[in-house]
């Protein structure tokens, strides 16, 4: 059995200097800042932190690897021009 541990710590605060750049570059903001900025508190790790032991290797943050699944998935949607893609999908709903 493997032993993992989690110190919930949330998301990382974005660099100064990259939300100056891509506040300049995206004034709009992009989706993925759109959904960081709105639901960085729905992916906190404080209610996993009970799942998880005190001791041994840091596991992934659950809250990190949701957020990831959430943009992955966002990237999918409005792209149908992607002849690939449905063959993606299907590689990925296996």
């Amino acid at each position: 059995m493997v032993r993992v541990s989690m110190r919930a710590a949330g998301l990382p605060e974005v660099p100064e200097q990259t939300a100056l750049v891509a506040g300049a570059a995206f004034p709009k903001r992009v989706p993925a800042m759109r959904v960081r900025e709105k639901l960085a508190e729905v992916f906190s790790d404080e209610p996993f932190v009970a799942a998880f032991g005190v001791r041994g290797a840091p596991g992934l943050s659950p809250g990190m690897l949701a957020l990831v699944t959430v943009l992955h998935c966002r990237c999918f949607l409005g792209v149908s021009h992607i002849p690939q893609l449905p063959l993606i999908r299907r590689g990925v709903s296996s």
